[in-house]
């Protein structure tokens, strides 16, 4: 999208999408991950879409975006996406984005 229609297009539509009352947590992940694939296209502009998929697929191949894990359908939680076994990312039926554990 940001190749395609330029970086304040993309950031807008994807912001705007992420607004409409996810769990929290879930969509802090999806904007992170959005801004890296802005990132992607803006350091390679011009690139055809393979070779922009190729470098979404390294990045998460070096954990450089997050994921929900779901390696425990009974805890899911988020990673970082080299923490995670290919295919194991997502949501478990029935399960929710988990929140963060109290600390105090």
């Amino acid at each position: 999208m940001t190749d395609k229609y330029g970086e304040n297009f993309a950031k807008n539509f994807a912001t705007a999408h992420e607004g409409i009352g996810g769990p929290a947590n879930r969509e802090a992940m999806d904007l992170y991950n959005n801004n890296i694939g802005r990132q992607i296209a803006l350091e390679n502009p011009g690139a055809a879409a393979d070779d922009l998929k190729s470098k979404v697929v390294a990045a998460i191949a070096d954990g450089q975006l997050i994921v929900v894990s779901k390696e425990d359908p009974n805890a899911p939680v988020i990673k970082w996406s080299d923490q995670v076994n290919p295919g194991r990312t997502g949501l478990p039926d029935g399960k929710g984005i988990p929140l963060p554990a109290n600390t105090e």
